[in-house]
């Protein structure tokens, strides 16, 4: 067993009202953010939900895909587990550096609750859009660590606050 825990990164994407999605599917279209994320993940581990995956209709490439779901999905290209704990038992026992927590809603919601999310990689999306899927809080523990803007969107990585 390895001694060093992965830092777990949840990335996401969120309009200034909260929404980070509607009808499984992104309300905006911003090619300079779907670079940006690519180019975090590739090489890297993501974890989903068995919906986003289904929203996405295949393995991300150049990552290993891990989906959580209970319903036990067998596809090429990914790793199912149907528990976090189950999930965690198996990757900390692994040297990995970072996992990237992609979503949506649901998967998101039980990492925070969880207090398993490290880090936090906000793209910053202005204005204000239609949706059915909201980030929920997570601010108050989490600091700001450091802001880049883009030209359509603001990327903001956050850091847990540090509990004494």
């Amino acid at each position: 067993m390895y001694s060093k825990k992965p830092t777990y990164i949840l990335i996401a994407a969120m309009a200034d009202n909260r929404v980070i999605g509607n009808k499984w599917q992104l309300p905006w279209h911003l090619p300079e953010d779907l670079q940006n994320f690519k180019r975090l993940t590739t090489g890297g581990v993501i974890i989903m939900g068995r919906k986003t995956y289904e929203s996405i209709g295949r393995p991300l490439p150049n990552r290993r895909n891990i989906v959580l779901s209970s319903q036990g999905i067998e596809k090429e290209g990914i790793e199912a587990f149907p528990t976090i704990p189950e999930m965690l038992g198996v990757l900390e026992n692994e040297w990995i550096d970072k996992v990237f927590i992609i979503g949506w809603q649901k998967i998101y919601e039980e990492f925070l609750k969880m207090q398993l999310v490290d880090e936090v990689w906000l793209s910053k999306i202005p204005g204000h859009y239609e949706g059915d899927v909201f980030l929920a809080e997570f601010e108050k523990n989490f600091e700001k660590q450091k802001v880049e803007q883009f030209e359509t969107f603001q990327f903001i990585r956050y850091r847990k606050k540090e509990h004494i």
